[in-house]
């Protein structure tokens, strides 16, 4: 929540897009418009948030979790056109989702890792 009321003071439109039936997942004031999709491929949750964007104004469009990050990160240049996001490469998201992927990532940079 703390990164949608940021969004919102900012005067960016929030559109929150989840996967599941949460009730709670829309109750703050900077969020325009909740979408719940149903837990189903990643196909038919990349085309229904082609399907729901606005026509005009891009909103800003937050992933609420691993799984919905990869989702964009995957579809980003299409995705681009209706929204607005923060997402890094989709390897780069591979390997920070995934530990053993992050831990091989940090080795390789020359970070120092615990035993």
């Amino acid at each position: 929540l703390s990164a949608v009321r940021s969004l919102g003071r900012a005067g960016l439109e929030v559109v929150l897009v989840a996967a599941g039936s949460d009730p709670a997942i829309g109750y703050s004031r900077h969020v325009s418009r909740t979408e719940v999709l149903p837990e189903v491929s990643d196909r038919v949750v990349f085309t229904r948030l082609l399907d729901i964007a606005p026509s005009s104004d891009r909103p800003f469009l937050l992933a609420t979790g691993d799984h919905d990050a990869l989702i964009v990160s995957n579809h980003q240049l299409q995705l681009r056109e209706k929204y607005r996001f923060v997402c890094p490469s989709h390897d780069v998201l591979l390997s920070m989702v995934n530990k053993a992927r992050l831990y091989e990532f940090a080795r390789d940079r020359g970070y120092s890792l615990p035993d």
